[in-house]
């Protein structure tokens, strides 16, 4: 019961669209009480929910817009969780546009580079994680979008 309530609190945050909270990073205080959150590979599901919630969401929706503020007007958890944010278990990959193996070149498209040179960038460090590349495993385009079936 307990985590169904943080869930849905979590739910409630990332449905707000200023939700009255500042960007934070992970040495500022959160309302979980913590004065610094652990690396994300050591949060529990609450700290992750408030730190998604407070530092990603409002970060990744401001580089988000800045590319592109009429597409990504109403950037959200279900921009990258797609509809999984629905069933409360925040799956990742998410159910929003798969794209093909391997991805998109980073200059195929302006998209693909904003994707590739920013969105990803920032995910990793976000997430404590290496941006991936050939030879080096970490966070990159399969961590949001999954793989085009072949047509």
């Amino acid at each position: 019961m307990h985590r169904s309530l943080i869930l849905i609190a979590a739910l409630l945050l990332c449905s707000c669209k200023d939700g009255g909270t500042e960007e934070l990073d992970s040495t500022q205080s959160t309302d979980t009480g913590t004065e610094e959150l652990p690396p994300w590979a050591e949060m529990d599901d609450e700290q992750k929910s408030v730190y998604m919630s407070t530092v990603v969401t409002p970060q990744m929706a401001a580089l988000f817009q800045d590319f592109n503020d009429e597409r990504f007007a109403d950037f959200d958890c279900e921009s990258c969780h797609g509809s999984s944010v629905a069933y409360s278990d925040y799956g990742m990959p998410g159910d929003i546009d798969p794209i093909s193996q391997p991805p998109p070149q980073p200059g195929a498209s302006p998209i693909s580079r904003f994707m590739h040179e920013t969105v990803t960038a920032e995910m990793a460090a976000l997430l404590d994680q290496e941006q991936s590349s050939p030879g080096v495993e970490g966070f990159g385009c399969y961590g949001c979008h999954g793989v085009k079936a072949p047509e």
